[in-house]
């Protein structure tokens, strides 16, 4: 199935469960300290730890761009800008849109510059941002905040660490500072990805994803000094409905149209 590029229809739903678990040491900081430590791990309203989705969601699209931009696309069938360098699509999109102001203010109508705009961005677009998203694009794959698991495996520790004077080497004079580190544990994890084509380059940049999340990615501070690597358990589940047919099915008789999926055997069709 050809989906139409763009938001305006809703094809499929592919929903990602799964927990991941702590390797080392995590440092997710609050960003203001506490009356326990300069740096408290970040936590809800209710003082519960969890990761902000943005932080799994940046790293994982750091590495995926990393990882396709050192492969030929003409063997993968993925192409990649690099977000925040010069020329990516968030700068073309830019321009172009300058260009269509430029038009308009000349009496072109916003109808047809919206028109255009949309025909650039499926012509110009690379496949991680078409997933991603980027300026002017609406992402496709959202990344929950992961709460803290409960149990008896977690363990919340406040480290000290020291400021080092580069000229000598050794610790900086009045440079002692603490932070908090979750030691060990795990958090929930929970990734959804819409109107994926699985024929193309989405259902291999998913396969990526996972393959990335299962032996591990770096997340939070610290993370020069081995620190905050995660991986997700490989017992994770699949659940969604993979064409508009079967979600208006069980709709419309009041029940849920997310069903288990087996996603290998799905990635395997194509």
């Amino acid at each position: 199935m050809s989906i139409p590029f763009g938001h305006h229809e809703l094809h499929n739903r592919y929903i990602f469960v799964g927990a991941l678990e702590v390797v080392t040491p995590l440092k997710i900081s609050a960003g203001i300290a506490s009356q326990h430590t300069d740096a408290p791990f970040m936590s809800d309203f209710s003082g519960r730890p969890y990761i902000p989705g943005s932080s799994i969601r940046g790293a994982i699209r750091a590495e995926v761009e990393r990882i396709v931009s050192a492969l030929d696309s003409r063997k993968t069938g993925i192409t990649t800008c690099i977000s925040f360098e010069k020329g990516n699509c968030a700068d073309k999109v830019k321009d172009f849109q300058k260009q269509l102001a430029d038009n308009q203010g000349a009496g072109t109508d916003s109808d047809i510059a919206d028109a255009r705009l949309a025909e650039f961005m499926e012509e110009k677009f690379c496949d991680v941002c078409r997933l991603f998203g980027t300026a002017g694009y609406a992402t496709r794959i959202f990344f929950e905040d992961c709460k803290l698991l409960g149990g008896e495996s977690t363990a919340m520790l406040i480290r000290d660490g020291v400021g080092i004077d580069r000229d000598t080497g050794s610790a900086r004079e009045g440079a002692k500072f603490d932070y908090e580190v979750i030691e060990k544990g795990c958090f929930s994890f929970r990734m959804t990805a819409e109107n994926l084509e699985l024929s193309g380059p989405d259902k291999k940049l998913v396969n990526l994803i996972l393959s990335l999340l299962i032996s591990g990615i770096f997340v939070g501070g610290k993370r020069a000094g081995g620190m905050g690597k995660l991986k997700l358990k490989p017992d994770y589940s699949v659940s969604g409905f993979k064409n508009p047919e079967s979600l208006w099915a069980e709709v419309s008789k009041g029940k849920t149209p997310y069903s288990p999926i087996d996603w290998n055997k799905e990635a395997e069709k194509c």
